[in-house]
């Protein structure tokens, strides 16, 4: 898939939902509360204008936060968590050392670390 002109395709990371014992936890007490205005995402493409008035830019494989609401997201090709943002809607870069600890949910319901999933780009 290749994202066009100032957008950007990202692949929507989910919290996990269990505590560091294990438990289950219920979406009201996990990590993520239903209020929270901002998501966190991997970049998977880049539109080839996407980000060409920053000096800092994100690149295929950064994990970024952008408004929870943003965008639309990308259904009928056998994955839930594709999303397409205009790359003014990104409001963060997130350093992998920052990531360090944090648990994400896969579309299986698999916990996988954090560094993990940036590593392989």
């Amino acid at each position: 898939m290749k994202a066009l002109a100032d957008t950007v395709l990202l692949k929507l990371l989910r919290p996990s939902n269990k505590s560091a014992g294990g438990i289950i936890l219920n979406t009201h007490t996990g990590n993520r509360r239903e209020g929270d205005a901002s998501q966190m995402a991997m970049v998977m493409a880049l539109g080839e204008v996407a980000f060409e008035n920053l000096k800092v830019k994100p690149q295929v494989g950064d994990v970024i936060t952008f408004p929870k609401y943003a965008g639309s997201n990308v259904d009928g090709i056998g994955c839930d968590d594709l999303r397409v943002i205009h790359d003014t809607a990104a409001w963060l870069i997130i350093d992998k050392e920052d990531l360090e600890g944090i648990k994400f949910e896969t579309e299986d319901g698999q916990e996988v670390e954090a560094s993990k999933i940036v590593a392989t780009k």
